[in-house]
């Protein structure tokens, strides 16, 4: 039976891998957030059957990146096997990029950077990142990098270029106007990968992404709790896709991304 037709049925998918790619922890001053903590994010991972969930703080985002990649750390420490952690980073903190990315890459369960362009304002390709991306690339670390349009795909994709040992995350697949030139990256670069969360869907996203970029580097994820984390579920297992790219890209390809073992 297919996973769609199991779907229908309201069947339980225990077999299958549910990895979320991108969450975050903490409130989002901007949006209703009514489950916002760590222990609401693994709620939601029960309800769901999600295995685990990479998350960032958004107050490292939006205010003290200091202060929210501690309280990062915490939920990783608090939750063990739950959460993956990205350290986020803001380059108006000039001065301390790469001693926060020493300070905390050690710890259990870390995996990466995230740079959101824009809201700290300071776009992907600005020097006062490049020493962070040298570093995750020595260590391959993944970066996670917010995109909103085809502007930000496009200027991700000359890190992309210039930096061939990170594994870059194509947040939102673009979003807006940005999918069709995620696609062309996921086919041109080894190391450009996308996730699917955004806080509009418009329709057979999931489907061109999947035919015109490669099933191989896609990721659930759900943006949770800034969006309900049943969009993008919906979308995968509903898309006209085969079942063996949903597999992938529900959990599979983001454990191998990560370096995690196919039996985790």
């Amino acid at each position: 039976m297919s996973i769609l037709d199991r779907v229908k049925k309201g069947e339980i998918l225990d077999d299958i891998e549910i990895y979320d790619s991108h969450a975050h922890l903490g409130k989002w001053y901007c949006i209703t957030m009514r489950e916002s903590e760590a222990q609401n994010l693994a709620d939601i991972m029960d309800r769901m059957h999600f295995k685990r969930m990479a998350i960032s703080s958004s107050l490292a985002i939006c205010c003290d990146f200091k202060k929210g990649n501690d309280c990062m750390v915490k939920a990783l420490a608090n939750h063990p096997g739950r959460f993956f952690g990205y350290i986020t980073l803001n380059a108006n903190y000039k001065d301390g990029l790469i001693d926060e990315v020493l300070r905390l890459e050690e710890q259990k369960d870390v995996i990466g950077l995230k740079i959101h362009p824009a809201y700290s304002g300071v776009n992907v390709t600005d020097e006062r990142y490049q020493e962070c991306f040298t570093y995750a690339g020595q260590k391959k670390m993944a970066v996670l990098v917010h995109t909103f349009n085809r502007g930000d795909v496009s200027l991700l994709g000359k890190m992309i270029e210039k930096y061939p040992d990170v594994n870059f995350i194509i947040a939102h697949c673009g979003a807006e106007d940005g999918v069709e030139l995620t696609a062309e990256f996921l086919k041109q670069y080894p190391n450009a990968y996308c996730d699917l969360p955004v806080s509009f869907a418009p329709h057979n996203t999931v489907e061109y992404i999947v035919h015109n970029g490669d099933e191989n580097k896609i990721f659930f994820g759900t943006d949770a709790p800034l969006f309900d984390y049943r969009i993008t579920y919906g979308r995968v297992l509903f898309a006209d896709i085969s079942d063996e790219a949903k597999r992938k890209i529900m959990g599979l390809n983001f454990k191998k991304c990560i370096g995690l073992p196919e039996k985790d």
